[in-house]
């Protein structure tokens, strides 16, 4: 992949609180600036973890080639209950050969979905597509190929995503305010669970950061604690392999991008 253009426009407070647009009209004018920079037809919405369900589904292919979402849906009916008339369904085909398929799929809800799918589709943007924080950061920090456990934490103003990944997939996410909980109670939480479960059998092999470096600095005392190896995130590696194509900002500002790729 390429990047073609990158930037970061800041919304006046309280028009998207928790993932929900609250003022439609400040919301379409600036995406159709974007639009009119950009034109392009494609726009991907990253929600926060709690406003979407993310699974990861592998199913036989049917002689009859049966239609995928029509799959989906019926898998996803085992798995938990939904109501699909009042659920949008997106997913990606991850991995296909002749005898099975594997399929991203995120559900959300049909109330905040729909506001962001006909905003951006008044704009211009034709073709829109829904994840979560924890799966998009996921997709940016951890190298394909990289099967050890992870955990990766974004920080992003006062919220922060926490993943757990292994085997380059999602296993586990938490996305939480500093302003209602500790960031080292949360780290230690996941940290034990994951070393109490008995189908994780290898221990985390180091904790992936994302963010402004004043927060990082808490976080990396209290992995030295845990024993745990720190990494700083390098957002770009998964999209570019020439230094010389790498955006010329900063670093630290990059890992602010890690949702957005």
């Amino acid at each position: 992949a390429r990047i073609k253009r990158f930037n970061r426009i800041p919304l006046a407070q309280g028009v998207i609180e928790k993932g929900v647009v609250m003022d439609k009209d400040i919301l379409f004018r600036e995406l159709q600036k974007i639009h009119k920079i950009t034109d392009e037809d494609e726009a991907c919405v990253a929600l926060p973890d709690m406003m979407g369900s993310f699974f990861k589904i592998t199913f036989a292919k049917d002689a009859e080639a049966l239609n995928v979402v029509h799959l989906i849906e019926m898998k996803l009916k085992e798995l938990v209950l939904f109501s699909f008339e009042e659920m949008i369904l997106d997913y990606k085909i991850t991995r296909e050969t002749a005898y099975d398929m594997e399929v991203e799929v995120i559900v959300v809800p049909k109330t905040v979905g729909l506001v962001y799918k006909n905003i951006l589709q008044a704009t211009g943007f034709t073709h829109v597509t829904f994840r979560t924080n924890a799966q998009a950061a996921q997709r940016t920090v951890i190298l394909d190929g990289d099967a050890d456990p992870h955990m990766v934490i974004v920080l992003e103003n006062n919220h922060v995503t926490l993943s757990l990944v292994k085997d380059n997939q999602l296993v586990g996410a938490d996305r939480f305010s500093l302003e209602d909980s500790k960031l080292e109670d949360k780290m230690m939480h996941h940290h034990d669970m994951w070393n109490t479960e008995t189908n994780h059998k290898q221990p985390l092999k180091c904790i992936t950061l994302c963010g402004p470096q004043d927060k990082i600095e808490s976080i990396e005392r209290l992995s030295a604690m845990l024993r745990k190896k720190v990494e700083h995130a390098d957002v770009w590696k998964n999209f570019h392999q020439e230094p010389n194509e790498v955006p010329p900002i900063s670093f630290e500002e990059s890992l602010l991008y890690a949702v957005a790729l």
